[in-house]
């Protein structure tokens, strides 16, 4: 485990043989689904990492000897339910310099009436991201949008998780 919502996995030659996977050809199908499903039981069994409700981001690399190495981040953190209440193609990230930029927009969008889930990271490099459901304009009045793929692997390995799921109304509040 690399923190509480970040996990990689290594996997050998051997191990992707096991689990029918080939890096190469590597997709979103069924049996891909089901084999990630089956690594992700066994990595809760071994190191109690919970990959169920919510969202999460899954990143496959090859490595030259044949497997492959798996990150696994969870962006939101699910309901009691196990639904965290978003459609994920509705999720927008943006970038700020500042941690003053961050809570100004945190409070704008607050009080327009944002009752979407959220997070916010902080970045390695110093600046912030903010992961927002539907199309809002405030967030980009103090920041710069990023491509949401981008964003998503860049948190994957760049990032420290500063809230989940009720970033907005948490950190709108410190202003």
């Amino acid at each position: 485990m690399i923190s509480a919502d970040k996990l990689k996995l290594i996997l050998s030659q051997e191990d992707m043989d096991a689990y029918r996977l080939d890096a190469g050809t590597i997709g979103s199908g069924a049996g891909t689904r089901r084999a990630i499903r089956t690594i992700l039981d066994e990595a809760k069994r071994r190191c109690g990492f919970d990959a169920c409700g919510g969202r999460l981001l899954v990143q496959m690399f090859p490595s030259a000897a044949g497997g492959c190495e798996i990150f696994v981040t969870r962006l939101f953190t699910a309901d009691a339910d196990g639904t965290d209440g978003a459609d994920p193609s509705s999720a927008r990230a943006y970038l700020f310099d500042r941690i003053g930029d961050l809570l100004d927009c945190c409070a704008a969008l607050d009080r327009s009436g944002y009752g979407e889930p959220s997070a916010a990271y902080s970045c390695d490099s110093g600046g912030y991201l903010l992961i927002v459901c539907g199309d809002w304009d405030t967030p980009g009045e103090y920041g710069r949008r990023l491509d949401t793929g981008k964003a998503e692997i860049y948190i994957g390995e760049h990032t420290k998780k500063i809230r989940g799921r009720d970033a907005v109304a948490v950190l709108a509040a410190l202003r």
